[in-house]
């Protein structure tokens, strides 16, 4: 072999040596261990860390038992007195109280009857009207929270008088100075039932006296007026005019 051509293959030796070392360089490892950890995949190289969002904040209500519009939350409902009583046909406003957690006040409740049949009651305004003889309760509910309630027990009883006395029969009499007249009075009660629980009464028992059941006697010259009133209620009444001549 020649030197040249020995020459020639160790330079191309070194070149060829070269150029491998240059190929198989190996870059430094990028590390993205907290990229994957933030967003759940690993970056794309040449791009910016994805930044995970920011945890959404809780939502805040109001507290169970608390006022819708306030937030605040009702310690107690009041109904005083916590009983009542009234006669059929009867009517009463009743008025609550709700107390609030921070001592403040409002009266919003709404009403509701047990037994219908027997008192009834507006569920805005807490006006009851007694309908029929019995027992029934009325409860007083918060609007910030139905849990919260009182309870009124109300007696109704049976009206005593209803309307006047709606007969007295006869309405006018004449009679002579011994003579007797029966005189009848009836008393309409709440129920509709007719009574004749009454009382009797004359106005000059010099002229003429009345028993009590109703028996006019003649005892002198004049006139009288005979009246009749329920047994419950004297202003219910009627009347009859007696002459004796």
């Amino acid at each position: 072999m020649s030197k040249v051509s020995y020459a020639a293959l160790l330079m191309a030796a070194a070149l060829s040596s070269a150029c491998t070392g240059f190929i198989t360089m190996t870059p430094p490892p990028i590390t993205v261990g907290a990229t994957q950890a933030t967003t759940g995949a690993p970056a794309t190289p040449g791009t910016a860390p994805a930044i995970a969002p920011a945890p959404a904040a809780p939502s805040a209500e109001a507290p169970v038992g608390s006022s819708p519009a306030s937030g605040k939350q009702v310690r107690e409902v009041r109904v005083t007195p916590e009983s009542y009583i009234i006669t059929a046909g009867e009517a009463r406003d009743l008025l609550a109280t709700v107390q609030f957690s921070d001592g403040t006040f409002d009266s919003n409740v709404t009403w509701a009857s047990s037994d219908s049949r027997i008192l009834e009651v507006n569920p805005t305004t807490g006006r009851i009207s007694g309908k029929s003889e019995g027992v029934a309760s009325i409860v007083a509910s918060a609007l910030g929270d139905p849990s919260k309630r009182a309870l009124v027990t109300v007696t109704v009883r049976k009206g005593v008088v209803q309307e006047a006395v709606t007969r007295v029969d006869p309405a006018s009499t004449s009679l002579a100075v011994g003579e007797t007249r029966q005189l009848t009075g009836s008393v309409q009660m709440s129920d509709g039932s007719m009574s004749p629980n009454v009382r009797w009464e004359s106005s000059n028992q010099s002229v003429a006296v009345v028993s009590g059941g109703g028996l006019v006697t003649a005892v002198g010259k004049g006139r009288a007026t005979i009246t009749v009133s329920a047994a419950g209620d004297s202003t219910r009444r009627a009347t009859c005019d007696v002459t004796v001549q």
